[in-house]
């Protein structure tokens, strides 16, 4: 799977689990260790745990695997590397604090598609 494909799908996934804020940000052109970054917060820490699990359980599914995961435990910034994508799932305090969404202010943002009605 290509790595807009997996950040895609990582969205997908976190929307599936009501995570708010979601961007995928390009970073392609602005860094070497990754293409994509994806960030995506709750509201509470154990809805950080279970978008990071729903996450890595959707992308396990298209056999695209985790080089590796920080943060499980504490539920306040879970951090998922999957080489060409990175991944973070916040509490919306955490996010507010370490502000990424402003240090890649200028970056491409790629949307997400809509989830199909019901």
């Amino acid at each position: 799977m290509d790595a807009q494909k997996t950040a895609i799908t990582a969205a997908e996934a976190a929307l599936s689990k009501k995570a708010i804020d979601i961007e995928i940000i390009d970073v392609s052109t602005k860094v070497d260790y990754a293409q994509y970054l994806v960030l995506c917060s709750a509201s509470v820490e154990r809805q950080v745990r279970a978008i990071a699990d729903e996450i890595e359980i959707c992308l396990k599914k298209k056999k695209v695997r985790a080089l590796g995961t920080e943060g499980m435990q504490s539920g306040s910034w879970v951090l998922m590397d999957y080489g060409d994508v990175v991944i973070h799932v916040f509490h919306e305090d955490a996010r507010e604090y370490y502000d990424l969404d402003s240090l890649w202010m200028d970056a491409e943002r790629l949307s997400i598609p809509p989830e199909p009605e019901e």
